[in-house]
């Protein structure tokens, strides 16, 4: 091989591997403007992908790009302005159920992780039912929808406790997807003994 066939074949592999690489950082920059909402959350909650599109559209291009159905689920494609955007709204609604259960007692409390996988409420058994199921549900749907959003597609979960906020004692431990937030009397029963 001569000197110019190498020189040509060094500059054609080195054009070859910057094409590769620059094209590497494109679908890794694009794989972050993807959020999946799998079809897992949808049978869990109960929702339906077809509305929460048309939703996620009409919030408008201060919160996505584009939404489309995919295997069941939904695909949001945002950057990262409207990521955040998203992350606002969901916290603004995350404040509304946090002092929505709040408000109905001083000695209730939440307490949450940062990577919104783990919620525990402290109450007690006189707190209003509707409140409760509102607060609790919305709140785990929304911590859901959090993870989703920092990309955890089909590895989503959340994992709740409930305490009584008098002796400390566990009433109950949801994992969700895999069980349904539900816990009954005798629970709370148990837990004041």
């Amino acid at each position: 091989m001569s000197h110019r066939s190498f020189s040509r074949w060094v500059a054609l592999a080195l054009a070859s591997f910057l094409t590769l690489s620059l094209s590497g950082c494109a679908a890794g920059t694009a794989a972050k403007n993807y959020t999946v909402i799998p079809e897992s959350y949808y049978e869990y909650f109960g929702d339906t992908p077809g509305e929460d599109v048309a939703s996620i559209r009409a919030l408008g291009p201060d919160y996505c790009t584009r939404a489309y159905r995919k295997d069941g689920g939904i695909v949001i494609v945002a950057n990262s302005r409207q990521r955040k955007n998203l992350r606002k709204r969901n916290d603004h609604l995350i404040k509304y159920y946090k002092d929505l259960f709040l408000e109905e007692s001083s000695e209730y409390a939440i307490h949450s992780s940062p990577d919104f996988r783990h919620l525990e409420f402290v109450y007690d058994e006189k707190m209003d039912e509707t409140t409760q199921n509102e607060a609790v549900r919305g709140l785990a749907y929304m911590y859901v929808l959090n993870q989703l959003i920092d990309g955890a597609g089909e590895n989503w979960s959340l994992n709740i406790t409930i305490r009584n906020c008098h002796t400390g004692k566990r009433i109950a431990d949801v994992k969700i997807p895999g069980h349904a937030i539900d816990f009954s009397h005798a629970d709370w029963n148990e837990s004041i003994d």
